[in-house]
């Protein structure tokens, strides 16, 4: 690849090379496929993109967003995401919230991750100024009350208790174990919270790629009892995350409904001019931002082809969600378009599972040296890459117009 791409790595992320900057931008795929002709997988991320769909969010959902920084914590996207609006982020680790404190140093951080070392609690409070927890028993809420100490005002930190998810979602990951308070334990936490002289809040997740919204509905009536039973007057209750994105079977416009069937729910539970409605999204929010160009290393006599990522890099989704991505293909002439074959996809490790779950419909003519535009891998794609094998380095790049833009078109988009 050409030199115009090789930023310097960032101190978040493994092996991730970026920067938040216009240094390599192209109006379109094509044009970084002639320009640099990568042989590292690249990270497109697109502002258009970025912005317009953070703008169809806030319509469907026009209550407090927080973009949950685990999903993508690719530089570009966090600063996009304040350029369009988004002064919240959800952050679960020190190192999270220095990046966000250096990109964006007046922004409002939610350390939601309720499993903090006590140094990890002095650094958010005293180093960073963070006043906004969640916990999920009496042990997190001691470490924050000692912590505290006198050192602070009590009234200004905010601590929201976590419920335990009801049932595993089907859709994505199990929320039901790691995480939450049962009820009777959930009123108690909130009501210790009050008596130390915190505010108190809520919060829940449902579960990944959660496309029932009644599962939000149960969750906020939960809410609502908890808050009931315990006499405490809650200032917010957060949704957290799970917001699906539109990976194939789930149309763009059916994705953003969630968030207006949420509002809606909301609005009929609890009362929005006392109590503060939150949300944490971080693939719904991060997906359609971000595509990755891919090259083909290898092809099989049988069609199979070998790419230079795969399940150890930004693939690895593939082994918890059900999900399949849209792709393009390109050479330096142009896109390839044509008759095709599906074919088994495998990553560049010499490591077996390293493969992707259902055939690909690739052109008959693919050859050694095309690329693979995918879409949708801005949840998750840039924040789970390992160096297995010793790959794992990638090059970003500002693309206005990826495959990625095109799913806004859809009709079934909520007006």
């Amino acid at each position: 690849m050409t030199s115009e791409l090789a930023l310097p790595e960032s101190a978040y992320g493994a092996g991730v090379i970026e920067r938040a900057s216009a240094d390599a931008a192209y109006r379109k795929t094509l044009d970084l496929i002639r320009a640099a002709e990568p042989e590292k997988p690249v990270f497109c991320v697109s502002p258009s993109a970025a912005h317009t769909h953070i703008e169809n969010i806030q319509k469907c959902f026009p209550a407090r967003l927080l973009f949950a920084v685990k999903a993508c914590p690719l530089e570009h996207v966090i600063v996009l995401a304040h350029e369009a609006g988004i002064s919240r982020f959800d952050v679960a680790s020190p190192e999270e919230i220095a990046l966000v404190r250096r990109l964006v140093p007046g922004s409002k951080l939610f350390y939601n991750n309720p499993i903090r070392a006590p140094g990890e609690i002095e650094t958010a409070l005293f180093d960073h100024g963070v006043r906004r927890f969640a916990v999920d028993d009496r042990a997190g809420l001691q470490a924050l009350d000692r912590a505290v100490g006198n050192r602070l005002k009590r009234k200004k930190i905010e601590i929201a208790v976590r419920l335990r998810t009801l049932e595993k979602n089907a859709g994505g990951h199990d929320f039901t174990r790691k995480f939450g308070a049962d009820d009777k334990d959930a009123i108690s936490i909130l009501k210790e919270t009050k008596a130390l002289g915190f505010e108190g809040s809520l919060t829940f997740h449902p579960g990944s790629q959660c496309a029932d919204a009644g599962a939000y509905s149960a969750l906020l009536e939960i809410s609502r009892e908890i808050a009931d039973k315990s006499r405490v007057r809650i200032s917010a209750v957060n949704v957290g995350g799970g917001f699906p994105a539109p990976y194939a079977g789930l149309a763009y416009g059916r994705s953003l409904e969630m968030f207006s069937k949420v509002q809606t729910a909301f609005g009929n539970i609890f009362d929005g001019e006392k109590i503060k409605l939150r949300a944490e999204p971080g693939r719904a929010f991060a997906a359609p931002i971000v595509s990755i160009v891919t090259q083909v290393k290898h092809i099989r006599p049988d069609g199979s082809i070998f790419l230079n990522d795969g399940i150890f890099g930004a693939f690895a989704e593939f082994e918890y969600i059900e999900m399949r991505l849209p792709v393009r293909f390109w050479r330096k002439e142009g896109e390839i378009i044509g008759p095709s074959r599906s074919v088994e996809v495998y990553g560049p490790t010499c490591d077996p599972s390293d493969a992707f779950p259902y055939q690909v419909d690739v052109p008959l003519d693919l050859k050694v040296g095309d690329w693979l535009e995918f879409g949708l891998i801005g949840g998750y794609g840039p924040a789970t890459v390992t160096r297995f094998n010793g790959y794992g380095s990638y090059e970003i790049a500002t693309v206005e117009e990826t495959i990625n833009n095109a799913i806004f078109a859809s009709k079934n988009t909520p007006a």
